[in-house]
């Protein structure tokens, strides 16, 4: 399989996954229920385990993307940095969220949902910068070719 398009078939995964294990924590605070604290803890854990394969993939992704003159390499530099910070935090936040499910007590809950909502930021950061590859200022060269 081509590497861009397995990369562009696997990096939805952290992002989705983040966001939804954000929105399920946020929910269980609101709501109070520790059955919505399983579900995002055990979500974010999903993220982090994805986001090595969308991270590699990725690298295998810059190797074929580099010989193009048609994306833009600056872009694909900036998307490399911030993928490596995403990469982090959505491992903190993975282990933040494994400790909270083995531990549930509040101070746990809440450091796994601060880790969770800086490496969603990130993983959407990522994303964004990933958007100016090939629909940036190239959007047109690419629909002429």
């Amino acid at each position: 399989m081509d590497p861009i398009l397995f990369h562009l078939r696997v990096n939805h995964f952290p992002i989705i996954l983040a966001m939804v294990a954000v929105a399920a924590m946020g929910l269980a605070v609101v709501a109070k229920k520790d059955s919505f604290w399983g579900y995002g803890l055990v979500t974010m854990l999903i993220a982090a385990v994805s986001t090595p394969i969308a991270y590699w993939t990725g690298r295998g992704a810059e190797e074929v993307a580099g010989a193009s003159e048609v994306l833009d390499l600056e872009a694909m530099g900036e998307h490399e940095d911030s993928a490596v910070w995403a990469l982090i935090a959505l491992l903190v936040a993975g282990i933040a969220s494994g400790v909270a499910l083995a531990r549930p007590k509040p101070m746990f809950r809440w450091i796994a949902i601060g880790t969770a909502l800086v490496a969603t930021a990130l993983v959407l950061w990522t994303g964004k910068q990933a958007g100016q590859i090939a629909h940036g200022k190239y959007t047109m060269t690419l629909l002429d070719k």
